[in-house]
């Protein structure tokens, strides 16, 4: 899946929880969507790869080592994210809806490119069985969701300030 099509699978993934939990506090729509971004990192050309030099520098020495749709793209991979960012989060005092978005994000990441006919190892390296169908990268498919997922996303907004009701 393409970045962007990441980034509003982020956003919808984390809007229940959002509208439970987080309300009001936009910035964890943004740690969703950086969660969405983050298995992408094994992938030097991937757009959260591409957002600055350094960042490219270490994906491409990641990418030696590891396969793109490897450990990044694994459940257990998505939960030391969430460990790691909770340490941090406790080491700052911050909340910790912060870690919690991210790793909602990471999984709807996960679940995105179970769509894509690769699929996703979710269970490895306990097992190696993937998760796939056929939406193609860019394809007419995922274009298609996208677009249905922010047009959901835009109408759930307007009805959330009151352009009309229900």
């Amino acid at each position: 899946m393409l970045g962007i099509t990441h980034a509003v699978f982020g956003v919808l993934f984390a809007l229940p929880f959002y509208m439970g939990w987080g309300e009001g506090n936009l910035i964890l729509f943004g740690f969703a969507m950086l969660g969405s971004l983050l298995p992408d990192f094994d992938h030097p050309k991937s757009f959260i790869s591409t957002l600055n030099s350094s960042i490219q520098f270490l994906s491409r020495h990641v990418s030696r080592i590891v396969l793109h749709r490897g450990i990044f793209h694994t459940l257990l991979a998505a939960m030391m994210a969430f460990i790691a960012t909770t340490s941090l989060a406790l080491y700052f005092d911050a909340s910790l809806l912060y870690p919690f978005f991210l790793f909602v994000g990471y999984i709807s990441h996960l679940a995105a490119d179970s769509l894509n006919p690769t699929g996703v190892r979710w269970l490895r390296p306990f097992r190696e069985s993937s998760v796939s169908f056929r939406v193609h990268t860019g394809g007419i498919g995922e274009r298609a969701i996208c677009a249905l997922i922010v047009a959901f996303l835009t109408l759930f907004w307007l009805w959330q300030i009151g352009m009309f009701e229900l």
